[in-house]
């Protein structure tokens, strides 16, 4: 499941990667997928590695702007996935 979150104020980037890291270990359910092995799924859970932060600034950019450019974002982003 995918969401976008809209951040107000100033972006505290080691705390937010800190944040979200410790949410991946937690929580292997974020660390699942499936493989077909022998014709049949199984659950493989990946080892904590830590998480990739990407973050691109949109802030020097003028307002309506912003928000088509998140939403390109969001989309390559997706895309990624499938």
């Amino acid at each position: 499941m995918f969401a976008a979150v809209r951040l107000y104020g100033k972006l505290i980037v080691p705390a937010l990667h800190k944040s979200l890291s410790e949410i991946v270990r937690r929580h292997e359910v974020l660390r699942t997928t499936f493989r077909m092995i022998n014709d049949r799924p199984v659950q493989v859970i990946a080892p904590d590695t830590g998480i990739q932060l990407s973050i691109t600034d949109l802030s020097k950019l003028p307002v309506e702007t912003q928000d088509r450019e998140i939403e390109g974002l969001i989309c390559v982003g997706i895309g990624k996935f499938f």
